[in-house]
């Protein structure tokens, strides 16, 4: 915490090699040295503590691991494994969920797989699996249903990109473009910033919501009256 890192790995060390049961030495030292910008060391460790103990929080991290660095398959497969053993989980059940949602939606035994894990978010308080919920809502062609739940994740998690793309190309679908507008502005907004999955779909159905903005406001202006003729003498 005050940024004295090589000290606090060699700390890390110590624990692990002491007390390599302890799961939590493990996935403390891998964010260590993720955070040192060394992720092959991280995944290493990360591998290493799973031969070491049997910890779930370790096997959580190693999903999530894999999700950042872009193996989807390695993700999902990982959720997988975590889910058959804490399906009580919310936190996995989610994140299993929402990657099958975002990755596997052209994949109708998936998507169906995804739809079931989802089930128990429909009336949750929380916003990203109120996201979850809604999303899968809108894959299975439920827009109206979809709408409310993504709006309140969108409005709860002003900061997630992905959440605002989602309410707002729902809004796009619905034909509420000034609604789709305000959603789709803060998730290109936040795309530009801090980049993630599903950015360039943001932007399209940002533009294309612009396109109908602006077409709407043309047809709307009163139109200019003619001058009148001068008569010729």
């Amino acid at each position: 915490a005050r940024g004295m890192l090589d000290e606090a790995e060699a700390a890390f060390r110590e624990v692990v090699e002491s007390n390599p049961e302890i799961g939590v030495a493990h996935a403390s030292l891998a964010t260590l040295l993720a955070r040192k910008g060394d992720e092959g060391a991280a995944m290493d460790q990360i591998r290493a503590g799973l031969e070491a103990t049997d910890n779930d929080n370790l096997r959580l991290a190693l999903a999530m691991r894999l999700e950042q660095q872009g193996d989807i398959d390695g993700a999902i497969e990982a959720y997988e494994k975590l889910y058959a053993r804490r399906s009580d989980s919310a936190l996995i059940a989610n994140n299993l969920a929402s990657m099958l949602a975002e990755h596997k939606a052209d994949d109708p035994e998936k998507l169906a797989r995804a739809v079931n894990i989802a089930q128990r978010f429909k009336d949750s308080g929380n916003p990203f699996m109120k996201d979850t919920y809604g999303w899968l809502l809108h894959l299975q062609g439920k827009d109206e249903q979809a709408a409310p739940l993504l709006r309140a994740a969108a409005d709860q998690l002003a900061t997630n990109g992905v959440v605002q793309f989602h309410a707002g190309f729902v809004f796009e679908k619905l034909g509420l473009t000034d609604r789709a507008h305000d959603y789709l502005a803060k998730a290109v907004e936040i795309a530009d910033a801090q980049p993630y999955a599903g950015a360039d779909e943001a932007r399209a159905a940002f533009a294309r919501v612009q396109a109908v903005r602006a077409s709407q406001q043309q047809g709307a202006a009163p139109a200019e009256t003619a001058p009148a003729e001068t008569k010729q003498e």
